[in-house]
């Protein structure tokens, strides 16, 4: 599709044949340095669903990064970027990126979060069916168990006897349900790499239980299912937005077996969603039967195929969130996700990694006027604060009940004189379930940061706070286990 209404069929890109190959220009024994020369020299996979290597590639997890590295150039500053990288001073470039608070997070600390997310709500929703520890096992090591459910299944002898609990198998066709029903949010979604983590467990889960539910859906469905009932996304840069979308996209292509009969591409548009996060607008939230048009168009359009179809689709839904908002048609989570308050009052999991952006460098760059709007909005805008705090009360106020609240960030929000409010907010009707202290570990290169993993739920829990250290600096050991509790 164009974006912008972009005319790629009639416009002429003309670019030179040295670009893609220049071999000629290299000496004995060196590889060429055009895309395509460059291109050689790797192996390509589309696959990222865990932090493990199991084969030597470059997979869409390398658009993160780049997203991460490249995300401030603007016209104005590209000869300052290309500057700072030349200079060869480790972190010259970072600067780029603290204007923006664009950090990428490691595949092994996403991979941990969304764990424990699908082990919380899961643990939350069937209480008192299976333990906390049961569910562990299904989510962290479901997979590599899964050949050995499977004979089990089938054969049943001492030799191949279940290793997932009986309490999971027999509540398997629940389990399932619940993972097909789970509404994920990563409010500040960046490149995509939270969602496609999710949809990852997810999927590898609901595989694992597939032995036991009987289901013949194959992993191209449930992923398919998966973005489409499942994931939420909203980031206020565009380029971050289209990233997203086609680390889902490519992500539902590999598993897509049927070759003769590939399905072409869900649309996103209403999925993962260009806006600010942390404003929204008036609307009458009694417009039921503007709210109940809204939400059985929304699925038609994330189906269609016909240009034509489509875009009527899109002229109707963007007509009514016009109405809803009165003609104020700025990123709203209540209207453009309406199904899921509707439904739930709120997402089961919010997720993410939220900007990291002092109080100093945001006024720079967005102005006194929104400094003011969100002062007045956000009970934890007090002091000097960092843009974070508003993203983990909003995130909180996202959640639904009994929801959780799974953020890494700088661990200053525990201390810091300028977090008061948010502690006194969070105290009020949340509770602290754990805390990952990662400050030991370089997490991001260019952030001076000392990080932590914050899962918060919304409701009162009894409990004391998990607080885990890991055992040294080696990220790649990134797992429950490796932790030592403090």
């Amino acid at each position: 599709d164009p974006m912008g209404n972009y005319d790629w069929v009639k416009t002429d890109i003309l670019l030179p044949d040295k670009l893609f190959s220049n071999t000629a220009k290299t000496k004995e024994g060196d590889t060429g340095d055009g895309i395509l020369d460059v291109f050689d020299r790797y192996n390509f996979t589309v696959r990222e669903d865990e932090p493990f290597e199991k084969e030597v590639a470059i997979d869409p997890e390398l658009l993160g990064k780049a997203y991460e590295k490249f995300n401030a150039i603007r016209p104005d500053n590209f000869d300052e970027f290309l500057k700072a990288l030349k200079s060869g001073k480790k972190g010259d470039e970072s600067k780029f990126n603290k204007q923006y608070g664009v950090y990428y997070t490691p595949r092994e600390i996403v991979h941990y979060m969304c764990q424990q997310s699908l082990i919380n709500y899961l643990a939350t929703e069937l209480e008192g069916k299976a333990s906390r520890e049961e569910i562990a096992l299904l989510i962290q090591s479901g997979e590599t168990l899964h050949e050995h459910e499977v004979q089990a299944a089938i054969k049943a002898t001492k030799t191949y006897s279940p290793k997932l609990s009986e309490a999971i198998r027999a509540n398997a066709a629940l389990l399932d349900q619940k993972l097909a029903a789970i509404r994920v949010c990563d409010p500040a979604v960046g490149s995509g790499a939270f969602p496609v983590g999710m949809m990852s467990e997810i999927v590898r889960a609901r595989e694992v239980l597939k032995t036991w539910t009987k289901t013949r859906k194959t992993v191209y469905d449930f992923k398919r299912q998966c973005v489409e009932n499942s994931l939420y996304g909203v980031d206020i840069d565009s380029g971050a937005v289209e990233i997203a979308k086609l680390r889902l996209w490519l992500s539902l292509i590999v598993d897509e077996d049927d070759i003769q009969n590939i399905k072409p591409l869900p649309n996103l548009d209403y999925k993962i969603v260009c806006g600010n996060s942390l404003v929204g607008v008036e609307k009458n939230l009694f417009n039921l039967g503007l709210f109940a048009e809204l939400e059985s168009l929304k699925p038609l359009y994330f189906n269609a195929t016909n240009p034509t179809t489509k875009q009527g689709y899109k002229k109707k839904i963007d007509g009514l969130i016009d109405q809803i908002t009165n003609g104020r048609a700025d990123f709203d989570f209540e209207i453009y996700f309406s199904e899921v308050f509707h439904e739930k009052r709120g997402f089961d999991v919010v997720i993410g990694n939220p900007p990291y952006i002092s109080a100093i460098e945001f006024a720079n760059k967005y102005g006194d006027n929104l400094r003011v709007i969100l002062n007045n909005t956000y009970k934890s805008a007090r002091g000097s604060y960092d843009l974070f705090v508003l993203f983990i009360e909003k995130g909180l106020r996202l959640a639904s009940q009994n929801g959780c609240l799974v953020f890494i960030t700088p661990n200053k929000y525990l201390s810091a004189n300028y977090s008061v409010a948010l502690r006194e907010f969070i105290l009020s009707k949340y509770s602290m379930l754990q805390l990952v202290d990662l400050s030991p570990l370089r997490v991001f290169e260019e952030a001076s940061v000392y990080p932590v993993i914050s899962i918060i739920q919304n409701a009162i829990v009894n409990e004391p706070v998990k607080v885990l250290l890991p055992p040294n600096r080696d990220i790649e050991i990134f797992n429950e286990t490796a932790f030592t509790h403090a």
